[in-house]
């Protein structure tokens, strides 16, 4: 995939974030943090309540890492974080 801007990959990250399904729980990206380090864009994602437990939350961010490597061509590290 050709070299992407920063709001480009938030547009993306965020659409397959929309799909993922993890109950009744959304999550979304801190896009003040997000950056590029090497191949990879690094993006701090915040779930909208706890999940019931932290595997869950890491299979369903890996699995959107995966998705978006699989149909764009883009390398993210989805990075979690805990709800306020």
């Amino acid at each position: 995939m050709k070299t992407l801007t920063k709001k480009k990959v938030l547009d993306l990250v965020s659409k397959q974030l929309r799909k993922a399904q993890l109950g009744n729980i959304t999550f979304d990206v801190l896009n003040g943090e997000i950056v590029k380090r090497e191949h990879a864009w690094h993006l701090p994602v915040r779930p909208s309540a706890q999940p019931p437990t932290m595997f869950q939350y890491y299979e369903v961010l890996a699995n959107v890492e995966a998705d978006l490597l699989e149909k764009y061509d883009l390398n993210v590290w989805l990075i979690p974080t805990v709800p306020d």
